[in-house]
């Protein structure tokens, strides 16, 4: 205003002023660099570590914002050309670049569109994720920028319509990704803007005029309609449509949503279908009786299903068999789904469709359900596509209503927990008997290929039988040929219905499925998760908040209660609570993507693309809210099985171990403790930003301690330390050798926190070794083995020797009282004071023990010159146990003489020498004539140790394997090396005269001698006996010494082969 008086200068004006002087100059100076800042970023872009590509990225960006337009020019043509790359993480990293630019800096952005623009010639090579994000681009462009841009306006819609037009079902997909963009940008919510005026009438109309287009091209092809909607849903989810729009979308989709799936309450059951119908799954109370629409409706599943039946069976008996599921139910969870969420955002409630949270099914009778193996293959797959509906559409439900905190509502909602859960075991004890069925499709941002995964695919459930290569290719080929038929077959029909992957991919499935009855007496409840999770619709991050009711560790309190959670309850929860943290939060930095391999993204987010739409911090906070309950399930399972050990007297597997009760329990608890490992190792708690929270999340844990009178840890190290205390408890209980594991991963998760963890070594070397030594059995009763076992062994050992105070120490007494016990047993099935060490599992035992001695080795240092004689000394006494241990790991091999034994011998063998010739001879030199007893005996064990291994490269040269003949040539060349160290440390103490050498002969591994080759190849040659035996040989051996022998000689003797000559040569010192 002209009256008012000019506002004075002041210190915070001078400092924005010299801000952006100073950042102006900076910009020009590093104007000359830019060439090079491009190159940099274009190569640390396809970097496959994750944290340098992600830096590439930030330059781009940061080089757009800094330089001037030229610059940018070449930043945009820089990311197209990487975009118009032919390997997947290249393109995804530039697109979201891209799309980074195109949210934060529009306007400079909409300069460079026609570069932008030109990436539509490579939609056919790209997935559904990378054509959503540049669309996104291109709807920005052409949509937001305040340029309004009219001819890529025109562009893009035109190339939408002949996508959507389109009969190929691919390109229908990328037409509905491209309308779902338009529209978020045509109705963008500016600034959280939630006024009606915000988007004008024409932009409505536009929308409207996109909506109508879709429903015209995509009705009769359901999985690409259910895209649509789900597609819409995640828009409006998201908040960045006007809530104009969203209130026009709400008003059509409810209209339609009780028009196709909806009916009214009649007094009988609908007639003349191939299954008898009943209202099932209804709640009823006093609300909803008071409700007339609410106690009126039902949602119409199985007379859907069976007029779809009966009109494919019109068109032939194949349809009718195959073609079961109706075109509409496809996108009953789609269409659910962006119901509720429109409600959401209009009126921040769910009274309008609140009915749907109580009303009944039509479903198939539950007499009928009860005769299933009676039943017609067509109508086994009409009541299991049925209860898959049904299992989804609960699924949907839940992520709808249990946000909600209402305490009515509240109750409601976890009755419908319960449906789902018990519709999913339903399924899983019904599917065996239905091997040609496969289950209508729930997720649709998928390509073909993912599509087609068959229910009986491996997973990582029980153990299979094996089977012999040559019939597991073929049936794999077959499978693979069936797997590329299906997917041709429903490429070449762009007007297909998804539910004809029934009979497509009939072919794939197998009978293993059948086996899965057989175990259902012992397993959990829930198994399956794994192999229905492409069949079953996402749950959302608030669903987890039923975690909060209580559980009832037995049968009785669960069924008198309504409020408790089950067993089956909680493993359906917390199953896919793990699977989601997993997903969402890396614990490892370091991970790598494949640059030059072209993989399929869509398949890394099966199943989680809700998930990946939210922040991996925001999924943190959301976790962390979880943790006292969580803490909760944990102490109550605990508690169930500490009051089962002690009604059998501290027998950790008595009975009641074993029952379908405790398997259920004991999962969840393996689920929990991963859950918890995954939060814990999320790499992100490093980050100054992120530290709260890791440090919310332990006093979380701590507060479970209950400590009467205790002051709450104000540091980290003690947050730390009571947290691992609390968590180390529950190893008391542990049930069965996974939870073990998973327990042990969650302590060390827990100790990796904080750098300094060496107060913690001692406790994760406890809680190690005492899983180690106990005795694991499975339910039935067996001694568990296995690959899986040999896995969890594996883990525990490798924590245990890492942790351990001396490690040399730790495998020495392991060799001691495991193995050597294991040796005395007549039937080597398992060692006493270590239960998991068997002959199955001695191989494990047997590398880490190998692989940690020269671990042990490689640090003890060789001394300084400076160095005093305690120091030496020391280092000496070292060595002696070093080799001492060496000796009785490789004279293992005599008695379990298995090829990978054999292996492990020769390469860590080899390595030993190697390390003892680096660091220890020196060692040995410089104090041979102070210690010349004890440097002896050092020797002469080795010696002992060498000779062994000499008997192990001849068998291996006998039974002629290669993969133990390859590392004869680098072991001997060591034992060489150390033959002429051992010389000329006699040399330098003047005791040359002691150094004596002679050939040995080649003996096997129990000692015996074996005949030379020339002898082993008589037959093959043409020369004469005489001949032969006139010819001296270089296998021929002049000293014929046992190790018994060599033992009691009170000479040091060292084996070596000469590589050259290739004879087996013998020196002592005398």
């Amino acid at each position: 205003m002209a009256g008012r008086p000019a506002r004075p200068f002041t210190l915070v004006d001078a400092a924005m002023v010299s801000r952006r002087a100073t950042s102006s100059l900076r910009s020009q100076m590093a104007r000359e660099y830019f060439p090079s800042i491009l190159a940099l970023a274009e190569l640390l872009l396809r970097s496959p570590e994750g944290a340098i590509s992600r830096f590439g990225c930030a330059m781009y960006e940061r080089a757009f914002v800094c330089f001037e337009r030229y610059c940018k020019q070449e930043v945009v043509g820089s990311l197209v050309a990487h975009v118009g790359s032919s390997y997947e993480s290249e393109v995804d990293a530039a697109m979201d670049v891209l799309v980074a630019l195109a949210e934060r800096h529009l306007d400079d952005v909409a300069r460079f569109g026609v570069f932008v623009a030109g990436l539509l010639d490579f939609l056919d090579n790209w997935n559904l994720t990378q054509i959503k994000k540049l669309y996104s681009v291109l709807g920005a462009l052409a949509y937001r920028d305040a340029t309004n841009n009219c001819q890529m306006d025109n562009d893009i819609q035109m190339i939408i319509r002949k996508q959507l037009c389109n009969s190929s079902a691919k390109y229908k997909r990328m037409g509905v990704m491209g309308v779902t963009m338009v529209i978020k940008s045509v109705a963008y919510n500016k600034c959280g803007e939630k006024a009606i005026s915000a988007t004008s009438a024409d932009s409505l109309k536009m929308i409207q005029t996109l909506l109508d287009l879709v429903r015209q091209t995509c009705q009769d092809v359901p999985d690409v309609f259910g895209l649509f909607l789900d597609e819409l849903a995640n828009i409006v989810h998201g908040g960045a449509l006007a809530v104009a729009v969203v209130q026009k979308i709400s008003e059509n989709e409810q209209d339609k949503f009780i028009d196709s799936y909806m009916v009214d309450i009649t007094p009988s059951e609908p007639k003349e279908l191939p299954l008898a119908v009943q209202l099932r799954y209804g709640i009823e109370d006093e609300q909803s009786q008071d409700d007339e629409d609410a106690a009126n409706i039902v949602l119409n599943i199985l007379p859907l299903l069976c007029r779809k039946a009966k009109a494919n069976g019109a068109g032939g008996a194949s349809a009718a068999t195959t073609d079961v599921a109706g075109s509409s139910l496809v996108e009953l969870c789609a269409h659910f789904r962006l119901l509720q969420v429109c409600e959401k955002s209009v009126s921040q409630n769910l009274d309008q469709i609140d009915a749907l949270l109580v009303c009944p099914l039509y479903m198939v009778h539950e007499e009928t359900a009860g005769h299933f193996t009676d039943m017609a293959s067509s109508e086994k797959q009409l009541l299991c596509s049925s209860l898959f509906y049904a299992a989804n559409f609960f699924r949907e439900v839940l992520n709808a209503f249990a946000s909600l905190s209402d305490p009515d509502i509240r109750s409601k909602v976890f009755q419908r927990l319960k449906d789902a859960v018990t519709i999913q075991n339903q399924l899983e004890s019904l599917l065996p008997d239905v091997p040609q069925f496969v289950p209508p499709i729930v997720h649709f941002d998928c390509d073909n290929n993912d599509k087609m995964a068959p229910l009986t695919a491996k997973s990582g459930g029980a153990e299979r039988p094996k089977k012999s290569q040559k019939s597991g290719k073929k049936r794999k080929r077959k499978g693979k040929e069936a797997a590329a038929d299906a997917e041709n077959a429903n490429l070449s029909d762009g007007s297909h219905d998804s539910s004809d992957t029934s009979v497509s991919n009939a072919s794939t499935l197998s009978k293993e499925t059948k086996d899965l009855k057989q175990d259902s007496a012992t397993k959990p409840a829930v198994f399956l998760g794994d192999r229905l999770k492409h069949y079953l619709r996402e749950l959302d991050m608030d669903v987890f908040a039923l975690l909060s009711y209580r559980l009832a560790t037995d049968a009785a309190t669960s069924q008198a209660s309504e409020t408790c959670l089950r067993a089956v309850d909680l493993l359906w929860l917390v199953d896919d609570l793990a699977s989601k943290l997993d997903r969402a939060l890396i614990a490892a930095a370091g991970k790598r993507h494949a640059f030059l391999r072209t993989t399929n993204a869509t398949k890394k987010l099966f199943g989680f693309s809700h998930l990946c739409s939210i922040p991996p911090a925001s999924v943190v906070e959301q976790a962390v809210e979880l943790l006292p309950a969580l803490c909760s399930h944990l102490e109550a399972i605990n508690a169930h099985f500490q009051d089962i050990i002690a009604r059998n007297d501290g027998i950790a597997d008595g009975p009641g171990m074993n029952t379908v009760e405790s398997a259920t329990l004991s999962a969840a608890l393996q689920r929990v403790v991963q859950a918890l490992a995954s939060l814990i190792s999320w790499n992100g708690f490093v980050a100054a930003d992120h530290r709260s929270l890791l440090k919310k999340a332990l006093t979380a844990l701590t507060a479970r301690l209950q400590v009467p009178g205790a002051t709450q840890p104000s540091t980290m190290k003690e947050l730390i330390r009571q947290a691992f205390r609390y968590l180390k408890a529950f190893a008391e209980s542990i049930p069965n050798l996974h939870c073990a594991v998973a327990l042990v991963k969650l302590l060390v998760a827990v100790g990796n926190r904080t750098e300094d963890s060496g107060f913690l070594r001692v406790d994760l070397d406890a809680v190690s070794r005492g899983f180690l030594q106990r005795a694991w059995y499975s339910a039935d009763g067996e001694v568990e083995k296995g690959q899986k076992f040999n896995d969890a062994v594996r883990l525990l050992l490798q924590v245990h020797l890492e942790h351990t105070e001396d490690v040399l120490q730790a495998v020495d007494k392991i060799a001691t009282e495991g193995v050597g016990a294991l040796m005395d047993s007549e039937s080597r099935q398992g060692s006493e004071r270590w239960g998991t060490l068997s002959k199955g599992s001695f191989n494990v035992f047997y590398k880490l023990m190998m692989v940690e001695l020269v671990n042990a080795a490689r640090r003890i240092a060789a001394p300084t010159q400076s160095a005093n004689r305690q120091v030496r000394e020391e280092k000496l006494l070292e060595w002696s146990v070093a080799v001492k241990v060496l000796h009785m790991l490789v004279n293992f091999v005599k008695e379990f003489d298995g090829r990978p034994n054999l292996s492990i011998a020769l390469k860590y063998g080899r390595m030993f020498i190697e390390v003892f010739l680096r660091q220890a001879m020196p060692l040995l030199d410089s104090i041979f004539r102070i210690h010349t007893d004890d440097i002896q005996s050092i020797l002469k064990k080795l010696q002992l140790s060498t000779r062994l291994l000499q008997h192990v490269c001849s068998h291996s040269k006998v039974i002629k394997d290669v993969s133990l003949t390859n590392h004869i040539p680098p072991l001997k060349k060591a034992l060489e090396v150390l033959l002429y160290k051992v010389k000329a440390m006699l040399f330098n103490n003047k005791c040359t005269e002691a150094f004596w050498l002679g050939n040995l002969k080649n003996r096997d591994l129990q000692g015996q001698e074996i005949l030379s080759q020339a002898l082993e190849s008589q037959s093959d040659t043409d020369r004469t006996t005489a001949d032969v035996t006139d010819m001296p040989t270089d296998d021929e051996s002049d000293v014929d010494l046992s190790e018994e022998e060599v033992a009691n000689n009170p000479a040091v003797s060292v084996g070596e082969v000469d590589s050259d000559a290739g004879v087996d040569s013998y020196s002592e010192i005398v």
